[in-house]
């Protein structure tokens, strides 16, 4: 906690007091409470920190991939750096909301004039790197699947710096093939978002064929009731995969609250007949998926670290971009064991992550 006997400054103090509003915290609930908790531990400095360094996620924080990325992020920045970190919870919150509390963020963010702020993935990008650069904020951006230029213009960019995730999904289907050497058709399963939006415009606009007989498929989804009728659609289709990716926004006709990713995950470990696999390594571990292939979450967050460390050091900003070369595989043993599946053999050196 950063040192109290430092007074909130008046700008603060305005922010505060909003957050304070009955009506506010009506329509955030627990967001607000958070993000109030946030800027008032943030109104004030201390003397034990020479940086102050703020991390914003798309995501909420019981996600487990921004986690992944943001625990090695802090652990990697130079140990006299005081982190904060904001949790927009864009993904399930109301547009409305995520807007509001980007604009409360933003001029919280300009009043505390830190050395540097971390976005993490597209939403917190799209929704606060133009409005920081034009503050003259130094911006590291990671976890982002669109090209920057969508986000920001170019005389934005000698302050901008970061770690493009765009997973590795043509190889990650082509990884898929070592399961399932007869695979004819791959359907890629996603919500509609702005990340599966990004991913539809830049792979799968138009038809992909791999290898000459791999037709992958793009399937986007609104609610969990049209998930279910296309998951009976294709159980009967014997040479059909299915990849998941981002299904953490569906309705539910049954219910007011979005049925959870868990929830997702174990509706189709019970239904789908079939293994499931993914780009990203979320829900591997737990074994609700057999198989993801796909950037390496920690190696982005201190990449982007070290980025952060330059700037800190005083290094001049230089636009540059980074973009891991090479996935990394992981596969849970108790979906081998239920679908009766062995590890390829060319996965079966230290390339693979197995969670037994």
């Amino acid at each position: 906690m950063l040192n109290s006997s430092t007074t909130i400054n008046m700008i603060n103090r305005q922010v505060f007091n909003r957050l304070l509003s009955l009506k506010y915290f009506i329509g955030c609930g627990l967001t607000a409470f958070i993000l109030l908790l946030s800027l008032f531990s943030l109104g004030v400095r201390s003397d034990e920190y020479n940086y102050r360094v703020l991390i914003v996620s798309s995501y909420h924080e019981s996600f487990e991939a921004e986690r992944n990325m943001i625990k090695p992020l802090k652990l990697a920045l130079l140990a006299n750096t005081n982190t904060q970190t904001f949790y927009l919870d864009s993904k399930r919150l109301a547009s409305n909301l995520v807007q509001d509390n980007s604009k409360t963020l933003l001029k919280t963010i300009q009043s505390l004039a830190p050395d540097i702020v971390f976005l993490c993935d597209d939403n917190a990008i799209k929704l606060l790197s133009k409005a920081l650069l034009l503050q003259q904020q130094k911006v590291v951006i990671l976890g982002v699947n669109e090209n920057p230029r969508e986000y920001v213009n170019s005389q934005q960019f000698p302050l901008l710096q970061g770690v493009l995730e765009r997973p590795l999904y043509l190889r990650a289907i082509l990884a898929l093939e070592q399961f399932y050497p007869s695979v004819t058709k791959v359907t890629i399963l996603m919500d509609n978002t702005a990340t599966s939006n990004i991913i539809k415009k830049h792979v799968f606009a138009d038809e992909v064929v791999l290898h000459g007989r791999i037709t992958v498929d793009y399937k986007q989804v609104v609610s969990f009731q049209q998930l279910k009728a296309f998951i009976h659609k294709i159980n009967n289709q014997p040479d059909h995969q299915l990849f998941v990716t981002t299904l953490f926004n569906l309705t539910d006709d049954k219910s007011a609250e979005p049925p959870s990713y868990d929830t997702v995950l174990s509706w189709l470990n019970m239904h789908y007949q079939k293994p499931i696999f993914s780009f990203w390594k979320t829900k591997v571990k737990e074994h609700l998926i057999l198989a993801a292939y796909g950037p390496s979450e920690e190696e982005q967050g201190r990449a982007a670290a070290n980025m952060g460390n330059d700037i800190l050091r005083g290094k001049k900003m230089t636009y540059q971009f980074v973009t891991p070369k090479n996935g990394l595989l992981y596969i849970s043993q108790k979906q081998l064991h239920k679908f009766d599946l062995k590890i390829p053999t060319i996965y079966k050196s230290s390339e693979a992550t197995v969670y037994k």
